[in-house]
């Protein structure tokens, strides 16, 4: 039986693990296959790279409704020997390594009945930033495909060009804030209108941290209103 992680709703949070392998090589491949998702990867060597998975430290969040999986999130720790592989690690990624640890988000796709849902999107990225969190990463960064790179602007990512591949990278810092707030809002609070329980999501260790992250000046940038608007007003991640 999975292990959820959460749920919002009709809608499951878990994590890939053997069990469900094969039914997630089927879901992401048909995600690449529509060009609304079409990511820079080699379809070829990616039954090979999810395998992978399993064994190289990374944690694929996913999102099951009716059991059938509907979303899904990569969490890559301290990625700089992948990345530089691929080519995407510069002087700007090392310069940023220096100053805490960085998490890299990859296989990210949503089913395109679902890409309007709001609960997938933020289970799967609050997931990612409770395990930056846990983890003690304070930058999570991923690649984007150029339409995206407006959205995750407006949702306080910092756009940066490599060759001729964006990404975007997240001071976690920056999401301390708006995350204890929502935690000390829904504390007392059974669910909100759209399901979310976002209190459960969290650990007492995770709250700890989050909480220390948001009175440290150093590390707390605080232009993160257009990810509580985010939140607020069920705007997709994907346009």
């Amino acid at each position: 039986m999975r292990e959820i992680l959460h749920r919002a709703g009709d809608i499951v949070f878990t994590k890939l693990d053997g069990s469900n392998v094969e039914a997630f090589k089927q879901f992401y491949t048909a995600r690449l296959k529509d060009e609304n998702q079409s990511l820079y990867l080699d379809y070829e060597t990616l039954e090979k790279t999810i395998d992978d998975d399993l064994s190289n430290g990374s944690v694929t969040f996913m999102a099951y409704k009716d059991d059938r999986i509907i979303g899904s999130l990569k969490c890559l720790d301290n990625p700089a020997d992948t990345l530089k592989r691929s080519g995407m690690w510069n002087v700007d990624l090392s310069r940023l390594r220096q100053y805490g640890g960085l998490c890299y988000m990859g296989r990210y796709g949503i089913d395109k009945s679902y890409i309007t849902e709001p609960a997938v999107n933020q289970g799967l990225f609050l997931l990612a930033i409770m395990h930056s969190v846990q983890n003690d990463n304070f930058f999570l960064m991923t690649e984007a495909v150029p339409k995206q790179v407006r959205t995750y602007r407006r949702l306080g990512f910092h756009p940066v060009l490599s060759g001729e591949k964006p990404y975007v990278w997240l001071e976690v810092a920056e999401l301390c804030p708006m995350i204890n707030n929502i935690i000390h809002f829904a504390a007392s609070i059974n669910d909100d209108d759209r399901g979310m329980r976002v209190h459960e999501l969290f650990s007492d260790e995770i709250r700890n941290k989050i909480a220390t992250l948001s009175t440290n000046k150093e590390l707390m940038n605080l232009h993160h209103d257009s990810l509580v608007e985010y939140i607020h007003e069920d705007v997709a991640i994907l346009p």
